[in-house]
C-alpha cells in the first residue's frame, strides 16, 4: 500500500506540474478506456501548468509542461483525457507539440472583441445563449425580425463567431450567422422595378403579406444586407411596411414643372450634378453669384430638393439650400449710377442685350442677391421701346421724383412718423401725435410710388407721407402736373467703365436679406480695415442689412449715399422677429382690454377647422373674454395664443387633455407628460393667471416687457442677443418669430386700431401663480413596467418616508401619474407612490413593456387581425390602452406586425391595427 500511495503521489505531481499546486484525489485513473471520441476542433486554456503526456494515462512519459493560461487546441478524447496541440515560440521559431492532458484543467477558450455599437435583426427564429457556449441549452428563442444591438463581438472555443446581446434584461450570444446588420441610410425614396412579394422580414423565407406591382413607390430608412426595409402607402392614407430585395428598387425622384425662375448660387463653392441624386459626384462646380434661370424642381430619392438648370450646353441639378431665389419687392423706380449693362440673366457670364446710360431711369420688381431685374424704356426709331433684363444693384439708385408746390399748411390726421428722406422704407426719425401742423414747398414721389411732403420739424428737413396729413389750406391753387421726363434719342452704347482693380487679398460676396446688428457702437470706414476713412457709425443694437461679405469677416454696407465697410466682430448675422415696426399687437401692453367679441374670436376658430375636423375651441370665445377680465389680460391676446399653440384647438394634447398651451409637455413625453385640465374653460384661466403673476409681473424673473415683442439670435449658434430681444418672447418661447406669429393671429381676427391702445389704462393687478391642476393619467389594468434604477417609495402621496425600495430591473405595476408627477405603482400585490421619475428623461428611470395610446378617432376592436369581422369594442383618441405581452414579455402581434393583441377594461381580448397605437414610455 505505501508503495502504491507513492505512485499515485508521483503521479499527480506529473500531472499538474508545479508543487505549490493542489494534489490531484488519489482516485484519478491511471488510464482510461481506449474509446476515441471525435471531437470538433475547440480550444482551451489551460487553467493550471498542466503536464503534457504522450498517452491517455499518467503512466506515460511527461512531453512537457504547458504553463497555466495558454492556448491548445483539441479534437478527440478517450475519457477525460484530451488529445491536445501547444504551440509556442522557441529559439525564434514556433514549435508545436502534440500530447494529452487531464481535461478538468482545460476551460472553454472564447475570443472576445469589442465592437463599435451596431444593431442587429434576426434573419430566423434564432437561439440565445447563456454563455458563448453554443454547444449548452439555449436561454431564449427569438423569433425573425427581433431587433437587438451590440457592442462585443465573441469567436466561441469552437470557433463560432456570435455576437454578445441583451434580451429581456439578460446579457446573451447569438450566433453571428443568425442575425445581420441592421444599418440606419438616409431616408430615401425608391420605385419598384418590377412587381415583387413585400416580406415581413429580410429574406425569402419570410412570409409575404403584399405584393408591390412594378412601379410602386416606397421609402426606405433601414436595411439588412441588400434587403431594404420600406413603407409604402397602400391606399386610405395608412401605410404598410415590410422588406424588398434591393435589386429590384431604384432611385426616385418627383419632378414638377414650375414658373419660370432666376435662382443664383449662394456659395463660394456650388456643386452642379448630372442627375437629382446629389449623394454621387458632382459635375461641375461655380462660384458665389453665378445666375441660372430654372422652370422644374424636383426632390431627390433622399428628399433633397433640387432645381435643374442648364451649363455649358448640360442639364444640370443644383441643391435649393445652395440656391438663392428670386424675391419679388414693392415695384421701385431707379436711376443708373454708370453706363450699365443689362444682362440676359442674373450674372455676369449671360450676354449683354444692352447698356443704361447713366442717369437713366429704370423700374425693378424683383431681384435676386444683388442683381436686379429690371424694366428699361428709351426711345427708338420714333417710338418707345421697352426692354427687360438684370444689372448690378450697386449701380442702381433709387430715384425720387421732386416737385415743388405753393407754401402748403399740413396737419396729421394720426400718430405719424417723419423720415430722414423720401424712402419711408427706412427707420423713422421721429413720431409725431396727430394735429401737428407743418408747411411744406415740396411733394415727392418716392422710388415705391408713395408719395411724401418735405417738411420740417425740429430744425431737420424730414418727409412725411401724404396719406398721414390733411392739406387745411383754402382752396389751394391746383399743383401742375410735374413734367415728363423727357426720353433722350437713341446714344450709341458707350464702353463700360473699367472696374476698380480688387484687392488682391481680399474678397467680397453679394448677399442678399440677411439682417445684422451692431453689438457695440462700430465705426462704418471707406475700406475693409481699420486705415479706412471713418465716414460715420453705427449705434449698439441698431439693425442693417449689408450687401457684401468680405474675406476678412468685415461686412460692406451702403451707407448715405456711399460705400462702407464694418467689422465683423461687431456686426453679427442675426435672426428676429421683426422689431422694426413697432405700430401693431406686437407691442401693445398686453394689460389692456380688447374690444373683441367672442362672435369674432369663434368665427376665426371655425375658419380654420375644416370639415370633418374637430376642435375643443369651437364656441369658445366667450371663455377668452371672461379669463381677460377676470385678470386683466387681454382677450384677443388670450385667443390668438391658445390658437397658435393647439393649432385651433386640433392638437393632441387639447383633444385628448384639454391642454392648449403645451404645459408640462416633454420632449421625452409630449403626451404621458402634459398637464391634464378638467376642461377648455379651466385652461384658459390657468394661462390667463400664469401670464399675469409672471411675464406681466414686473417683480418676476420672467418679466421683459408687457408686449409679445421679439428674441434675437446669432445664426448659426443660436445665441440670444440680449440688446435686441424684449417682451415675453425673450423667454417664454425659442422661436424668435413667436410673437409676430401670434400678433398676426390677433390681427386676422380683429384689425388693429391705434385708437383702442393709444389712451388705454392696462391693469396693473397682479396675482399670485395658479396652483398645478389636479388630476392626471390613470393607466389601463396590469402595465408592466421595469425600473432602471432603485425607486424609493412611500405609503401614500406626498409622505416623505421611505417604506420600499424597487432595484432596477424588478418589474411592477404602473398605475397613474398626476399632474404634480407623483406615480402610483403596485408592487407585490402592494400600493405605493413616488415622485422620483423625471418625465423630462424618464428612460434613465422606468421601462414600460405594454403601454399604448389611441391615434385613431375612434379605433376598432377586432376579434381577429383583420377587418373582416365586426368591431367588438372601440377606443376612444388619446385613451390608453392595454397591450397583450406574448411569452417573451413584448406586446403580442400578428405574423404580419400589423396588428396589436389588447385586453380592453372588461377583460375582453381583441386586435387592433397597429398603424393606430402610438408606444409610450417604452
Amino acid at each position: 500500500m505505501k508503495n502504491i500511495a507513492k505512485v499515485i503521489i508521483l503521479s499527480a505531481g506529473l500531472a499538474i506540474g508545479g508543487t505549490s499546486l493542489p494534489i490531484l484525489p488519489y482516485n484519478l485513473p491511471q488510464a482510461e478506456a481506449s474509446t476515441v471520441v471525435q471531437l470538433p476542433k475547440t480550444n482551451y486554456q489551460t487553467s493550471v501548468n498542466l503536464v503534457l503526456r504522450s498517452g491517455a494515462g499518467n503512466h506515460f512519459s511527461s512531453v512537457m509542461t504547458i504553463p497555466a493560461g495558454k492556448i491548445v487546441t483539441s479534437q478527440e478524447r478517450i475519457g477525460n483525457w484530451y488529445k491536445v496541440s501547444y504551440t509556442y515560440s522557441s529559439g525564434g521559431k514556433n514549435v508545436t507539440r502534440t500530447g494529452w492532458v487531464w481535461g478538468s484543467y482545460l476551460q472553454h477558450y472564447h475570443v472576445y472583441t469589442s465592437i463599435t455599437k451596431i444593431d442587429l435583426l434576426t434573419l430566423k427564429s434564432a437561439y440565445l445563449y447563456p454563455t458563448p457556449d453554443t454547444g449548452k441549452p439555449a436561454l431564449f428563442r427569438a423569433d425573425g425580425s427581433t431587433e437587438l444591438s451590440s457592442t462585443q463581438k465573441v469567436v466561441n472555443s469552437r470557433g463560432v463567431n456570435l455576437y454578445r446581446v441583451s434580451y429581456q434584461g439578460k446579457t446573451v450570444y447569438v450566433k453571428a450567422g443568425d442575425v445581420g446588420q441592421l444599418v440606419a441610410i438616409p431616408k430615401t425614396t425608391y420605385k419598384t422595378t418590377s412587381r415583387q412579394p413585400l416580406r415581413s422580414g429580410p429574406g425569402n423565407h419570410f412570409s409575404s403579406p403584399a405584393t408591390l406591382a412594378e412601379g410602386s413607390v416606397a421609402a426606405s430608412e433601414e436595411r439588412v444586407g441588400n434587403w431594404y426595409k420600406i413603407t409604402y402607402s397602400s391606399g386610405s392614407n395608412s401605410t404598410r411596411t415590410g422588406w424588398i430585395w434591393g435589386s429590384y428598387l431604384q432611385h426616385h425622384h418627383a419632378v414638377s414643372t414650375i414658373n419660370e425662375t432666376a435662382i443664383i448660387s449662394r456659395n463660394s463653392t456650388t456643386y452642379l450634378y448630372p442627375t437629382p441624386d446629389v449623394g454621387k459626384p458632382a459635375l461641375f462646380k461655380v462660384g458665389s453669384g453665378y445666375g441660372f434661370i430654372t422652370a422644374q424642381k424636383a426632390v431627390s430619392s433622399r428628399g433633397v430638393p433640387v432645381y435643374s438648370v442648364t451649363h455649358q450646353g448640360r442639364t444640370v441639378y443644383v441643391k435649393e439650400s445652395d440656391a438663392g431665389l428670386s424675391v419679388s419687392i414693392p415695384k421701385t423706380t431707379y436711376k443708373a449710377s454708370t453706363n450699365l449693362a443689362l444682362k440676359a440673366g442674373p450674372g455676369n457670364h449671360f450676354n449683354t442685350v444692352l447698356t443704361i446710360p447713366e442717369g437713366r431711369i429704370a423700374t425693378s420688381e424683383e431681384r435676386i442677391g444683388n442683381w436686379y431685374r429690371v424694366s428699361y424704356t428709351y426711345l427708338s426709331n420714333g417710338s418707345n421701346t421697352t426692354t427687360t433684363g438684370w444689372v448690378w444693384g450697386s449701380s442702381l439708385q433709387h430715384y425720387h421724383s421732386f416737385r415743388s408746390i405753393d407754401p402748403t399748411k399740413l396737419v396729421s390726421n394720426k400718430t405719424a412718423y417723419l423720415y430722414p428722406t423720401p424712402d419711408v422704407g427706412t427707420p423713422a426719425l421721429f413720431k409725431v401725435n396727430r394735429n401737428i401742423e407743418f408747411d411744406s414747398t415740396q411733394k415727392v414721389v418716392n422710388s415705391r410710388g408713395v408719395t411724401v411732403y418735405q417738411v420740417a420739424y425740429e430744425g431737420k428737413q424730414v418727409f412725411i407721407k401724404e396719406i398721414d396729413v390733411n392739406v387745411v389750406v383754402q382752396e389751394p391753387a391746383p399743383t401742375p402736373e410735374p413734367e415728363p421726363v423727357p426720353v433722350p434719342a437713341p446714344t450709341p452704347e458707350p464702353a463700360p467703365a473699367p472696374a476698380p482693380a480688387p484687392t488682391p487679398s481680399l474678397t467680397e460676396t453679394a448677399i442678399s436679406n440677411r439682417l445684422y446688428v451692431a453689438t457695440e457702437t462700430v465705426n462704418v470706414r471707406s475700406a475693409a480695415n481699420t486705415s479706412g476713412i471713418i465716414l460715420g457709425q453705427v449705434n449698439k443694437a441698431e439693425f442693417f442689412y449689408p450687401t457684401h461679405t468680405v474675406s476678412n469677416g468685415w461686412v460692406r454696407i451702403d451707407f448715405n449715399g456711399k460705400t462702407g465697410y464694418v467689422s465683423g466682430d461687431f456686426a453679427k448675422h442675426v435672426v428676429t422677429g421683426d422689431p422694426m415696426h413697432r405700430n401693431g399687437y406686437q407691442f401693445i401692453d398686453l394689460r389692456t382690454p380688447s374690444k373683441v367679441t367672442a362672435t369674432q374670436i369663434n368665427q376665426y376658430i371655425a375658419n380654420g377647422v375644416k370639415a370633418g375636423e374637430t376642435s375643443v375651441l369651437t364656441g369658445k370665445g366667450q371663455a377668452f373674454i371672461d379669463a381677460g377680465n377676470k385678470y386683466g389680460v387681454n382677450a384677443l391676446y388670450l385667443a390668438a395664443k391658445a390658437i397658435h399653440e393647439s393649432n385651433y384647438g386640433k392638437s393632441n394634447l387639447a383633444l385628448g387633455k384639454f391642454n392648449l398651451f403645451g404645459f408640462a409637455a416633454y420632449d421625452a413625453t409630449p403626451f404621458v407628460g402634459a398637464y391634464r385640465f378638467t376642461n377648455v374653460d379651466a385652461t384658459i384661466e390657468y394661462i390667463a393667471q400664469e401670464m399675469k403673476a409672471t411675464y406681466l409681473n414686473p417683480g418676476n424673473w420672467k418679466h421683459k416687457g408687457y408686449h409679445l415683442g421679439f428674441s434675437t439670435k446669432l445664426v448659426g449658434s443660436g445665441t440670444r442677443v440680449v440688446a435686441n430681444s424684449e417682451g415675453l418672447n425673450f423667454y417664454y418661447a425659442s422661436d424668435e418669430k413667436w410673437g409676430q406669429k401670434i400678433a398676426a393671429h390677433m390681427q386676422r381676427i380683429l384689425p388693429y386700431n391705434e385708437a383702442d391702445y393709444e389712451n388705454a389704462s392696462p391693469n396693473a393687478t397682479v396675482y399670485k401663480a395658479p396652483s398645478i391642476p389636479a388630476g392626471g393619467d390613470v393607466f389601463p389594468a396590469d402595465i408592466t413596467a421595469i425600473a432602471v434604477k432603485s425607486l424609493p417609495l412611500v405609503s401614500q402621496k406626498g409622505n416623505t418616508t421611505v417604506v420600499k425600495t424597487i432595484s432596477a430591473g424588478t418589474e411592477f405595476t404602473l398605475m397613474e401619474k398626476q399632474n404634480d408627477f407623483w406615480v402610483k405603482v403596485k408592487v407585490d400585490g402592494a400600493e405605493y407612490w413616488t415622485n422620483v421619475i423625471k418625465f423630462d428623461r424618464y428612460k434613465e428611470f422606468i421601462s414600460v413593456k405594454n403601454l399604448g395610446r389611441s391615434t385613431g378617432s375612434p379605433l376598432n376592436v377586432r376579434p381577429t387581425d383583420s377587418t373582416a369581422q365586426a368591431a367588438i369594442g372601440k377606443f376612444a383618441l388619446n385613451e390608453y390602452v392595454h397591450l397583450v405581452l406574448d411569452k417573451d414579455g413584448k406586446p403580442t402581434m400578428n405574423s404580419t406586425r400589423t396588428w396589436y393583441k389588447v385586453k380592453m377594461a372588461n377583460g375582453t381580448e381583441g386586435w387592433v391595427s397597429s398603424s393606430y397605437i402610438a408606444l409610450e414610455l417604452r
